[in-house]
């Protein structure tokens, strides 16, 4: 079953960097970006977190075992570079999402 849209569209707050500070985290928006997904709805997905469906993707992949069947390529994302590149795109993005944030 798919969560509805409602549910989390006019939710509360329940992310504590938010709470304290009034931005949001690096994650924020994740939880909404993954359900609007998961209704076919990726310009919504996208609005909520720019990175919300490659890391839905990731998250299923790794439900599905995908690093235990390749471990070359779990491997490959843990090493210091990707780690790395993956760690300065989350970042940027958030840093981009702080400056356009309206609460």
């Amino acid at each position: 079953m798919v969560i509805p849209i409602g549910t989390v569209e006019h939710g509360p707050t329940m992310c504590p960097f938010r709470l304290v500070t009034g931005l949001p985290c690096p994650g924020c928006g994740l939880t909404r970006s993954w359900v609007f997904l998961m209704h076919g709805q990726l310009g919504q997905s996208l609005y909520y977190h720019p990175l919300g469906p490659i890391s839905l993707i990731a998250a299923l992949l790794f439900v599905l075992g995908v690093h235990k069947r390749f471990p070359g390529v779990w491997e490959r994302i843990q090493s210091p570079p990707v780690f790395k590149a993956i760690a300065a795109v989350w970042l940027v993005v958030w840093v981009l999402r702080i400056g356009t944030f309206r609460p």
